[in-house]
């Protein structure tokens, strides 16, 4: 006879969830606190606009509370993928910016706007992972019957095309090969000048879910030919485009995909980053070398977080886009002479050659105001709780590499852009192509843990 399962008590239980509660709170405490410590130190170094080396009580007391909301709101369920997608949402997008509110002179305004947009979307995602349609028990998941054989089509169709499209702008000589990470910027305006709106789509959508599948693939089948193929793919994408962050969607999507199916703590998020900003300050102390930092703390926390304050501060006294600058251009036209990216560039940043591109948030401010950001909200939380219905008993591994970099895309560009030029709508459907798994894994676990 098989042991009756054990039992645990409710006590207990309420005792292990406030342990939970409390560590995810004292490590998002410790990555602000590192990210404010960073700014402040080595902020002489890298010389961003904007910041300075004290902070406004005022403003950090507004900055804490509006934290403290996010966080009580924001999704805590470490089985979902929805969970770890806005947790690094959480880390690159809505810290830096509260961090960056109380170290500089911004708009107060735009810092409880933003903080409202994210507490709707945490609250909605939260909603229905708790109560919703995709965590109840009854839903078994959604799926196309015979989808494994029009996934293994569509996956091979995109790889294929994708490699010819890159070979064929390498052998014209339209974009050339650099090694260098110094000198991406160059190689990114080759292959833009180079290439075509499909190129484009293409390369993306194998960068961002193709070949994640396919390394994820590969390790589950132990499949060298798989690793090779996606590694050897991705390394090329990369060359050939210039596009840095080509070099870290492997790991990061291994990563993210071990931490959901081990289980792990939602905490290991802001504790990692705020280890790795450790890590690169003292390559600085130690070596000398500024570029590691320029680029953690720079270019992937503050200055984003700074151009979304540069947004509303421009698009709240001047004409909105009203989406003059996406795939509806031909329905509108664009009140300036330059693309968005641009005037915040020339203006803010004094650099006629400088995008200043923004996130889903700015962008959904820029063309419609508070009514686009209700707008993308809700569209945004509507996706997340998609990818949740469409994971429900499929494998974790495959989950992740399909659906993580989409997402983790719009943290600098529009949610229409992520929709066709990020993946998302691909992504979707592989989702929805993808077989279920038995009836256990669901009993189990909406993810595959085995």
């Amino acid at each position: 006879m098989s042991a009756a399962p054990r039992t645990v008590s409710a006590p207990r239980v309420q005792a292990a969830g406030l342990v939970q509660w409390l560590v995810l709170l004292l490590s998002t405490v410790a990555f602000m606190g590192t990210l404010s410590w960073a700014v402040t130190q080595y902020n002489y170094i890298l010389g961003i606009h904007g910041v300075r080396g004290q902070f406004s009580e005022s403003a950090l007391i507004l900055s804490a509370l509006g934290t403290l909301l996010e966080f009580v709101c924001i999704p805590k369920d470490r089985k979902k993928i929805s969970s770890w997608i806005l947790w690094l949402f959480f880390v690159f997008v809505v810290l830096p910016i509260n961090t960056v509110f109380f170290l500089g002179d911004f708009s107060s305004e735009w810092f409880v706007a933003h903080s409202l947009f994210w507490t709707g979307v945490f609250t909605v995602v939260n909603y229905f992972q708790g109560r919703g349609v995709s965590s109840s028990p009854e839903t078994r998941g959604l799926t196309l019957r015979g989808g494994r054989l029009w996934y293994s089509l569509l996956t091979i169709l995109l790889s294929l095309a994708g490699i010819a499209t890159l070979a064929a702008q390498i052998a014209n000589q339209g974009i050339r090969l650099d090694t260098s990470l110094t000198n991406v910027y160059e190689t990114r305006e080759r292959y833009a000048a180079s290439s075509s709106t499909v190129a484009l789509y293409l390369n993306n959508w194998l960068a961002f879910v193709v070949l994640p599948l396919l390394f994820m693939r590969g390790l589950q089948k132990r499949s060298m030919l798989h690793l090779g193929l996606a590694g050897a793919m991705m390394m090329l994408l990369f060359l050939g485009t210039g596009n840095r962050i080509f070099l870290i969607i492997l790991p990061l999507v291994l990563m993210v995909s071990w931490f959901v199916r081990r289980g792990f703590s939602l905490s290991l998020i802001p504790l990692f980053f705020s280890g790795f900003l450790l890590f690169t300050a003292s390559l600085w102390e130690y070596a000398h070398d500024p570029v590691p930092l320029a680029l953690t703390m720079g270019r992937s926390l503050v200055i984003p977080a700074i151009i979304s304050f540069y947004t509303f501060d421009f698009f709240s006294q001047h004409e909105m886009m009203r989406l003059s600058h996406s795939i509806f251009s031909g329905f509108f036209s664009n009140p300036y002479p330059y693309d968005p990216a641009n005037i915040i560039g020339r203006i803010y940043f004094r650099n006629p050659d400088e995008f200043a591109n923004t996130g889903l948030v700015g962008d959904a401010y820029m063309n419609f105001g508070y009514y686009g950001m209700i707008v993308v909200g809700l569209l945004f939380a509507a996706s997340l709780v998609l990818i949740d219905l469409l994971s429900r008993a499929k494998k974790t591994y495959l989950v992740t590499a399909a659906s993580l970099m989409p997402f983790i895309f719009a943290v600098n560009v529009s949610f229409f852009t992520t929709i066709l030029t990020g993946g998302l709508l691909l992504s979707l459907i592989l989702l929805f192509l993808l077989p279920l798994e038995p009836q256990r894994t669901i009993e189990e676990s909406p993810y595959e843990t085995a």
